[in-house]
């Protein structure tokens, strides 16, 4: 007689169902509230690079689609086309503004939005490489990575919404690579599911014109196909070459869309790459390595945390210094167990060669990049770490991970509430500093104070709100602080002619004439072809009705410059003053010509065709000017902060509150049935 065949329990059923859908909801809903505060901020920072000073995403509408595409992501803000090449990113804020408008808030909801979504892809991802350990350890690492305070720098920041969709779409393809891996067949073919391969494809050339940074995956797949299946070496190089192929496309479309791979190959100034001070190699390799150390330390010791860690934050240093040959000694120490334990298939192999790949294109090891030293450089690489590190607690207080019910000794229980309590902390409290310009700033003002750039960038915010001050006493408070910490900033780098020339701008607006005119002075004394500072100069000498020295300066400025339309336009208005009005009606049509809605040339061109007896001109030219001003008075002005609308974000946030309730509800419902 046949025995009936037992039936698994139901609440084990419902159990290993609940879990598919219950801890994705967590990690969503906690990476969401850790962040949600962000979302009230304004714009900080770079933020105007990808938003409202952007004019493909302000103002293009349809027709900025092709733009966006076939050009570099720098345009729209300064028409640099060179460098950066990530159209996902631009369309994506395209849409964004499309449908919302412009609103910091709504940018900030996107990026919590999608670094939610990213942690749960995370989850999923993990749950899937990590199949043979007990589900709790991705979730371990998930946690980990959620509240990691190094994060902060990239959600907080509007423009970095490259880095996270660069990384959401970089799991995915990582996912699906492993999904394919695990050969997933369909039910009624029997057939491989090739459909994951296609879609690891996909969301790897996704995931590159988002961030650079993402080719380094090419390197990481096949390590991770090696290590976390059973595949041969042969079987993994195969797989991996349409992955290479991948990239080799990419950098076709680059090079046929960017004018330079490299920022026009300009040099990086030393304000914002230390290592541009180093005299030799020796030293700068030295001082480089202090910086990796610094990355390492970070991981493990997340504080103090800064938007700026350029000159003088790692002072040149060599080979004798601590600081450079640890760090050094360290990673030669990492790289070996590496290239030893990776054919072992040693997952800690793995996580060493997944940090430093998807570290090394902006390390400055292999080339000088216009920054010293970013947390948002650790935001990819910092999942390396999440998993190392939660296998090393285990193994330091002998858990097998692997065990079907994983009990945790109260020490590991201990180290992690801790090392999660302290990362929660320290992130909540950095999100605020990212409420706008100055709250960011003059953070850096504690965080690094031997940071040039952050007193020049303190600086130069309190002079643009003393300039719109209208309180006397109030405007000269902000300009006073703007010129000490101007002053500041000069004692650890006196060799920026933008400095200086803010620095004059400062003292011109307080009326300190003679010390903004030395100023001026020494900007073109560090950088004679500054067009900014002569051409200033020449404003001060033209107000003061000394015309030769004002033509002098006007004709220096596009001596070195010959595309400088102001320049043209003053030399015009000296001509113009002088009676020389044909000599004056040349120059202002060099000014037009390079700028079109100049329309304050326009009324000067006006004038002198009056003063030359040619009233049709002059009416042509006053009529010009008055399309132009009404043309440019119908462009939406840049709203402060307070002004933009919360109904947008609201609506935002009531939908996926309700989406994300009606999906538990529904999955509850499944799991019951």
């Amino acid at each position: 007689m046949a025995k009936p065949q037992a039936k698994a329990p139901k609440s084990t059923a419902k159990s290993t169902s609940s879990r598919k859908w219950l801890w994705p909801a967590v990690v969503f809903a906690a990476s969401f509230l850790l962040y949600a505060n962000s979302i009230g901020n304004f714009y900080a920072l770079d933020d105007d690079i990808y938003t409202r000073k952007n004019e493909y995403i302000r103002d293009g509408g349809l027709a900025a689609i092709p733009k966006i595409v076939g050009q570099g992501s720098l345009m729209g803000f300064n028409k640099a086309n060179d460098a950066n090449y990530r159209p996902v990113v631009l369309l994506n804020f395209w849409a964004e503004t499309a449908l919302f408008g412009e609103n910091p808030l709504v940018n900030h909801f996107f990026n919590v939005f999608f670094y939610a979504l990213g942690c749960v892809v995370l989850y999923w991802f993990l749950l899937r490489l990590l199949q043979q350990f007990n589900p709790l350890v991705a979730l371990f690492i998930t946690a980990l990575f959620v509240l990691h305070p190094l994060h902060t720098d990239v959600v907080s920041n509007i423009k970095s919404r490259d880095e996270i969709l660069g990384f959401l779409f970089a799991i995915t393809c990582l996912l699906n690579m492993m999904k394919y891996a695990d050969g997933l067949r369909d039910a009624a073919s029997g057939k491989p599911y090739i459909k994951y391969f296609v879609y690891t494809g996909i969301c790897f050339f996704l995931s590159i014109l988002c961030k650079e940074n993402s080719m380094t995956l090419f390197v990481i797949i096949p390590v991770m196909l090696y290590t976390f299946t059973d595949w041969s070496i042969k079987k993994v190089l195969m797989h991996s070459l349409p992955v290479l192929g991948i990239v080799g496309v990419y950098f076709l479309i680059r090079v046929n869309v960017l004018s330079s791979l490299t920022f026009s190959g300009l040099k990086p100034d030393t304000v914002n790459n230390s290592l541009m001070a180093a005299t030799n190699l020796s030293d700068m390799y030295a001082t480089n390595f202090s910086m990796m150390g610094r990355y390492l330390r970070l991981l493990f010791f997340p504080f103090p945390l800064s938007w700026d860690y350029s000159f003088n934050t790692f002072p040149i240093i060599g080979w004798s210094d601590y600081r450079a040959f640890v760090p050094l000694l360290l990673y030669a120490g990492l790289l070996g167990y590496a290239a030893v334990r990776v054919w072992k298939r040693d997952i800690y192999a793995f996580c060493i060669i997944f940090y430093i790949s998807t570290l090394i294109l902006t390390s400055n090891l292999i080339v000088k990049i216009l920054a010293t030293f970013a947390e948002r450089f650790l935001f990819l690489p910092s999942l390396g770490f999440c998993i190392a590190i939660v296998f090393l607690l285990g193994k330091l207080f002998s858990v097998d991970l692997k065990a079907s019910k994983l009990t945790l000794p109260a020490n590991m229980r201990f180290v992690l509430l801790a090392v999660c309590g302290l990362y929660l902390v320290e992130t909540l409290s950095r999100i605020p500093d990212w409420k706008d310009n100055v709250s960011l700033f003059t953070s850096g003002l504690t965080t690094q104070p031997n940071s040039a750039r952050v007193h020049f960038a303190v600086a130069s915010e309190y002079r643009s709100k003393g300039e719109n001050e209208g309180n006397p006493v109030v405007r000269e408070q902000f300009l006073n602080t703007a010129v000490k910490e101007y002053q500041e900033g000069i004692k650890i780098w006196d060799k920026d002619p933008e400095v200086f020339f803010n620095l004059g701008i400062a003292y011109m607006a307080m009326g300190q004439k003679d010390k903004a005119l030395e100023a001026y002075n020494k900007s073109l004394e560090i950088r004679p072809s500054y067009g900014g500072a002569r051409n200033n100069l020449g404003v001060y000498y033209f107000n003061a009705h000394d015309y030769g020295k004002a033509l002098e300066c006007f004709k220096g400025v596009v001596k070195y410059d010959s595309l400088y339309a102001d320049a043209y336009a003053n030399i015009g208005a000296v001509y113009e003053n002088t009676g020389k009005h044909q000599e004056a009606m040349e120059e202002f049509r060099k000014a037009i010509h390079i700028n079109k809605d100049a329309y304050a040339v326009y009324e000067n061109m006006s004038r002198t065709s009056k003063a030359m007896q040619d009233s049709v001109s002059a009416a042509e030219y006053a009529n010009t000017a008055n399309e132009i001003k009404d043309r440019l008075s119908k462009v939406k002005p840049m709203l402060a902060e307070g002004q933009y609308p919360t109904g947008p974000v609201t609506r935002l946030i009531i939908v996926t509150l309700i989406c994300f309730v009606g999906l538990i509800y529904y999955q509850s419902r499944k799991t019951a049935v």
